[in-house]
């Protein structure tokens, strides 16, 4: 409850929870004392106190849209009642009478409640013996704004296969270090088979270059080339080397002789001297046409799996998809969309910082990671499959040989 407490004898702004109080010439009265005879002085203070009220009960309801199972929750309307309560400072048989000037809004009773009764404004009055003095009030009803809640996918959906992959690893536990073991200057690295994610093949994410050490992430896209951030110098420069680790631990060295930033995206690509060995794993991206699988916000609330400059595998929630393909947010925090996801994730996940841009973002498919984009901020990075055919023609720009990138075949998915 809100308390508002006001002399009888000071102007306020009218407004909900507010009095305005008027003398009987219809003039307001400032800081005036109430005087009785000469044994009596008294001052009235009135206090406004809102007392919300439910008019209605919650419900809920599912509700399917495009491939994601919502639940929808519509909260109980509350209106405003007020406690118009006089106390008596110096006489105790102070005489004082309340009234509502139209009952069919408000009413009032003889300790100064009012009570809704339909959405309106009134004038609630007192009546003294030394004077009639009214407060002008509002009552409303605050209607229920619904919440929703995304709490499934519909099977065939690639929301559901994305969904399902990524919870499930999620569920079965472990830890966010890629590696135990993890020493650039030596050149020695071991991986944490505890790791949550240590069923996927991470061989193509770049954990080390010698432009910038470990802040400046790649990620292979062909076996000649890696992806990475362009702002602030997180695409390495020509003469960089790049490492990766296989996964008997040895160390894959490639130096830059390229690169190049994708139209005027935040996408920078970089050519190799020689092409990865295939123990070293390429990434697929989705295909251009992937709204036609997953519908506008389709996306929203699958767990992804973003890198950080640490090395770590982080668990993170799509909370938004543009219709340009730029995820407008990812949360930090992946029990804040789902239900069905508490309890899993906390441990798993932490705040991106500054360094960490250029990582890159994955979601899984049939045990694949399947790569998004690289991390342009905190919570937002370019989409690639809405740029495949600029990221290709920026490819064959970079040098003789060139490849394309690799999409998933989607034909499997429910198309929309």
């Amino acid at each position: 409850m809100n308390y508002h407490s006001i002399f009888f004898f000071c102007a306020l702004s009218t407004q909900a929870l507010a009095l305005t109080i008027i003398g009987p010439s219809g003039a307001a009265v400032l800081n005036r004392e109430v005087v009785g005879d000469s044994r009596t002085d008294t001052s009235v203070n009135i206090q406004a106190i809102e007392v919300r009220r439910a008019t209605s009960q919650s419900s809920a309801s599912q509700v399917v849209e495009a491939d994601k199972i919502l639940q929808i929750v519509i909260a109980a309307n509350t209106v405003s009642d007020f406690l118009l309560n006089p106390e008596f400072q110096a006489s105790p048989d102070f005489d004082a009478l309340w009234s509502s000037s139209n009952p069919s809004i408000a009413t009032v009773d003889e300790a100064g409640f009012v009570t809704w009764v339909s959405d309106g404004a009134v004038r609630i009055r007192l009546e003294t013996i030394y004077g009639d003095y009214t407060a002008a009030i509002d009552v409303d009803t605050s209607l229920s704004s619904p919440t929703t809640t995304v709490i499934g996918y519909q099977s065939g959906s690639l929301g559901k296969a994305a969904w399902d992959a990524t919870r499930a690893l999620a569920i079965a536990g472990g830890d966010k270090n890629l590696f135990t073991t993890q020493d650039h200057a030596q050149g020695t690295y071991l991986r944490n088979t505890n790791n949550w994610t240590a069923s996927l093949d991470w061989t193509g994410v770049s954990n080390w270059n010698s432009d910038g050490g470990s802040r400046k992430a790649g990620v292979a896209i062909t076996p000649y080339h890696t992806a990475h951030a362009w702002h602030a110098g997180y695409t390495p420069q020509v003469g960089s080397t790049l490492r990766f680790v296989d996964q008997a631990h040895n160390i894959v060295n490639r130096t830059v002789v390229a690169r190049t930033r994708v139209g005027l995206t935040d996408i920078g690509l970089v050519r190799l001297n020689e092409p990865l060995p295939t123990s070293i794993k390429v990434y697929s991206v989705l295909p251009s046409d992937w709204a036609d699988y997953s519908p506008a916000q389709s996306l929203k609330g699958v767990i992804a799996v973003v890198f950080d400059q640490e090395e770590k595998t982080l668990a993170k929630q799509i909370l938004n998809v543009s219709s340009q393909g730029f995820f407008g947010a990812i949360s930090h925090s992946p029990t804040e969309a789902f239900a069905t996801s508490s309890a899993v994730y906390p441990t798993l996940t932490e705040a991106l910082i500054t360094g960490d841009s250029g990582n890159p973002f994955f979601i899984v498919l049939t045990g694949e990671p399947i790569l998004m984009g690289c991390v342009y901020s905190q919570k937002n990075l370019p989409f690639l499959s809405n740029h495949i055919t600029e990221i290709n023609s920026s490819l064959e720009s970079l040098g003789p040989g060139a490849s394309t990138v690799t999409t998933v075949d989607l034909s499997g998915f429910t198309d929309y």
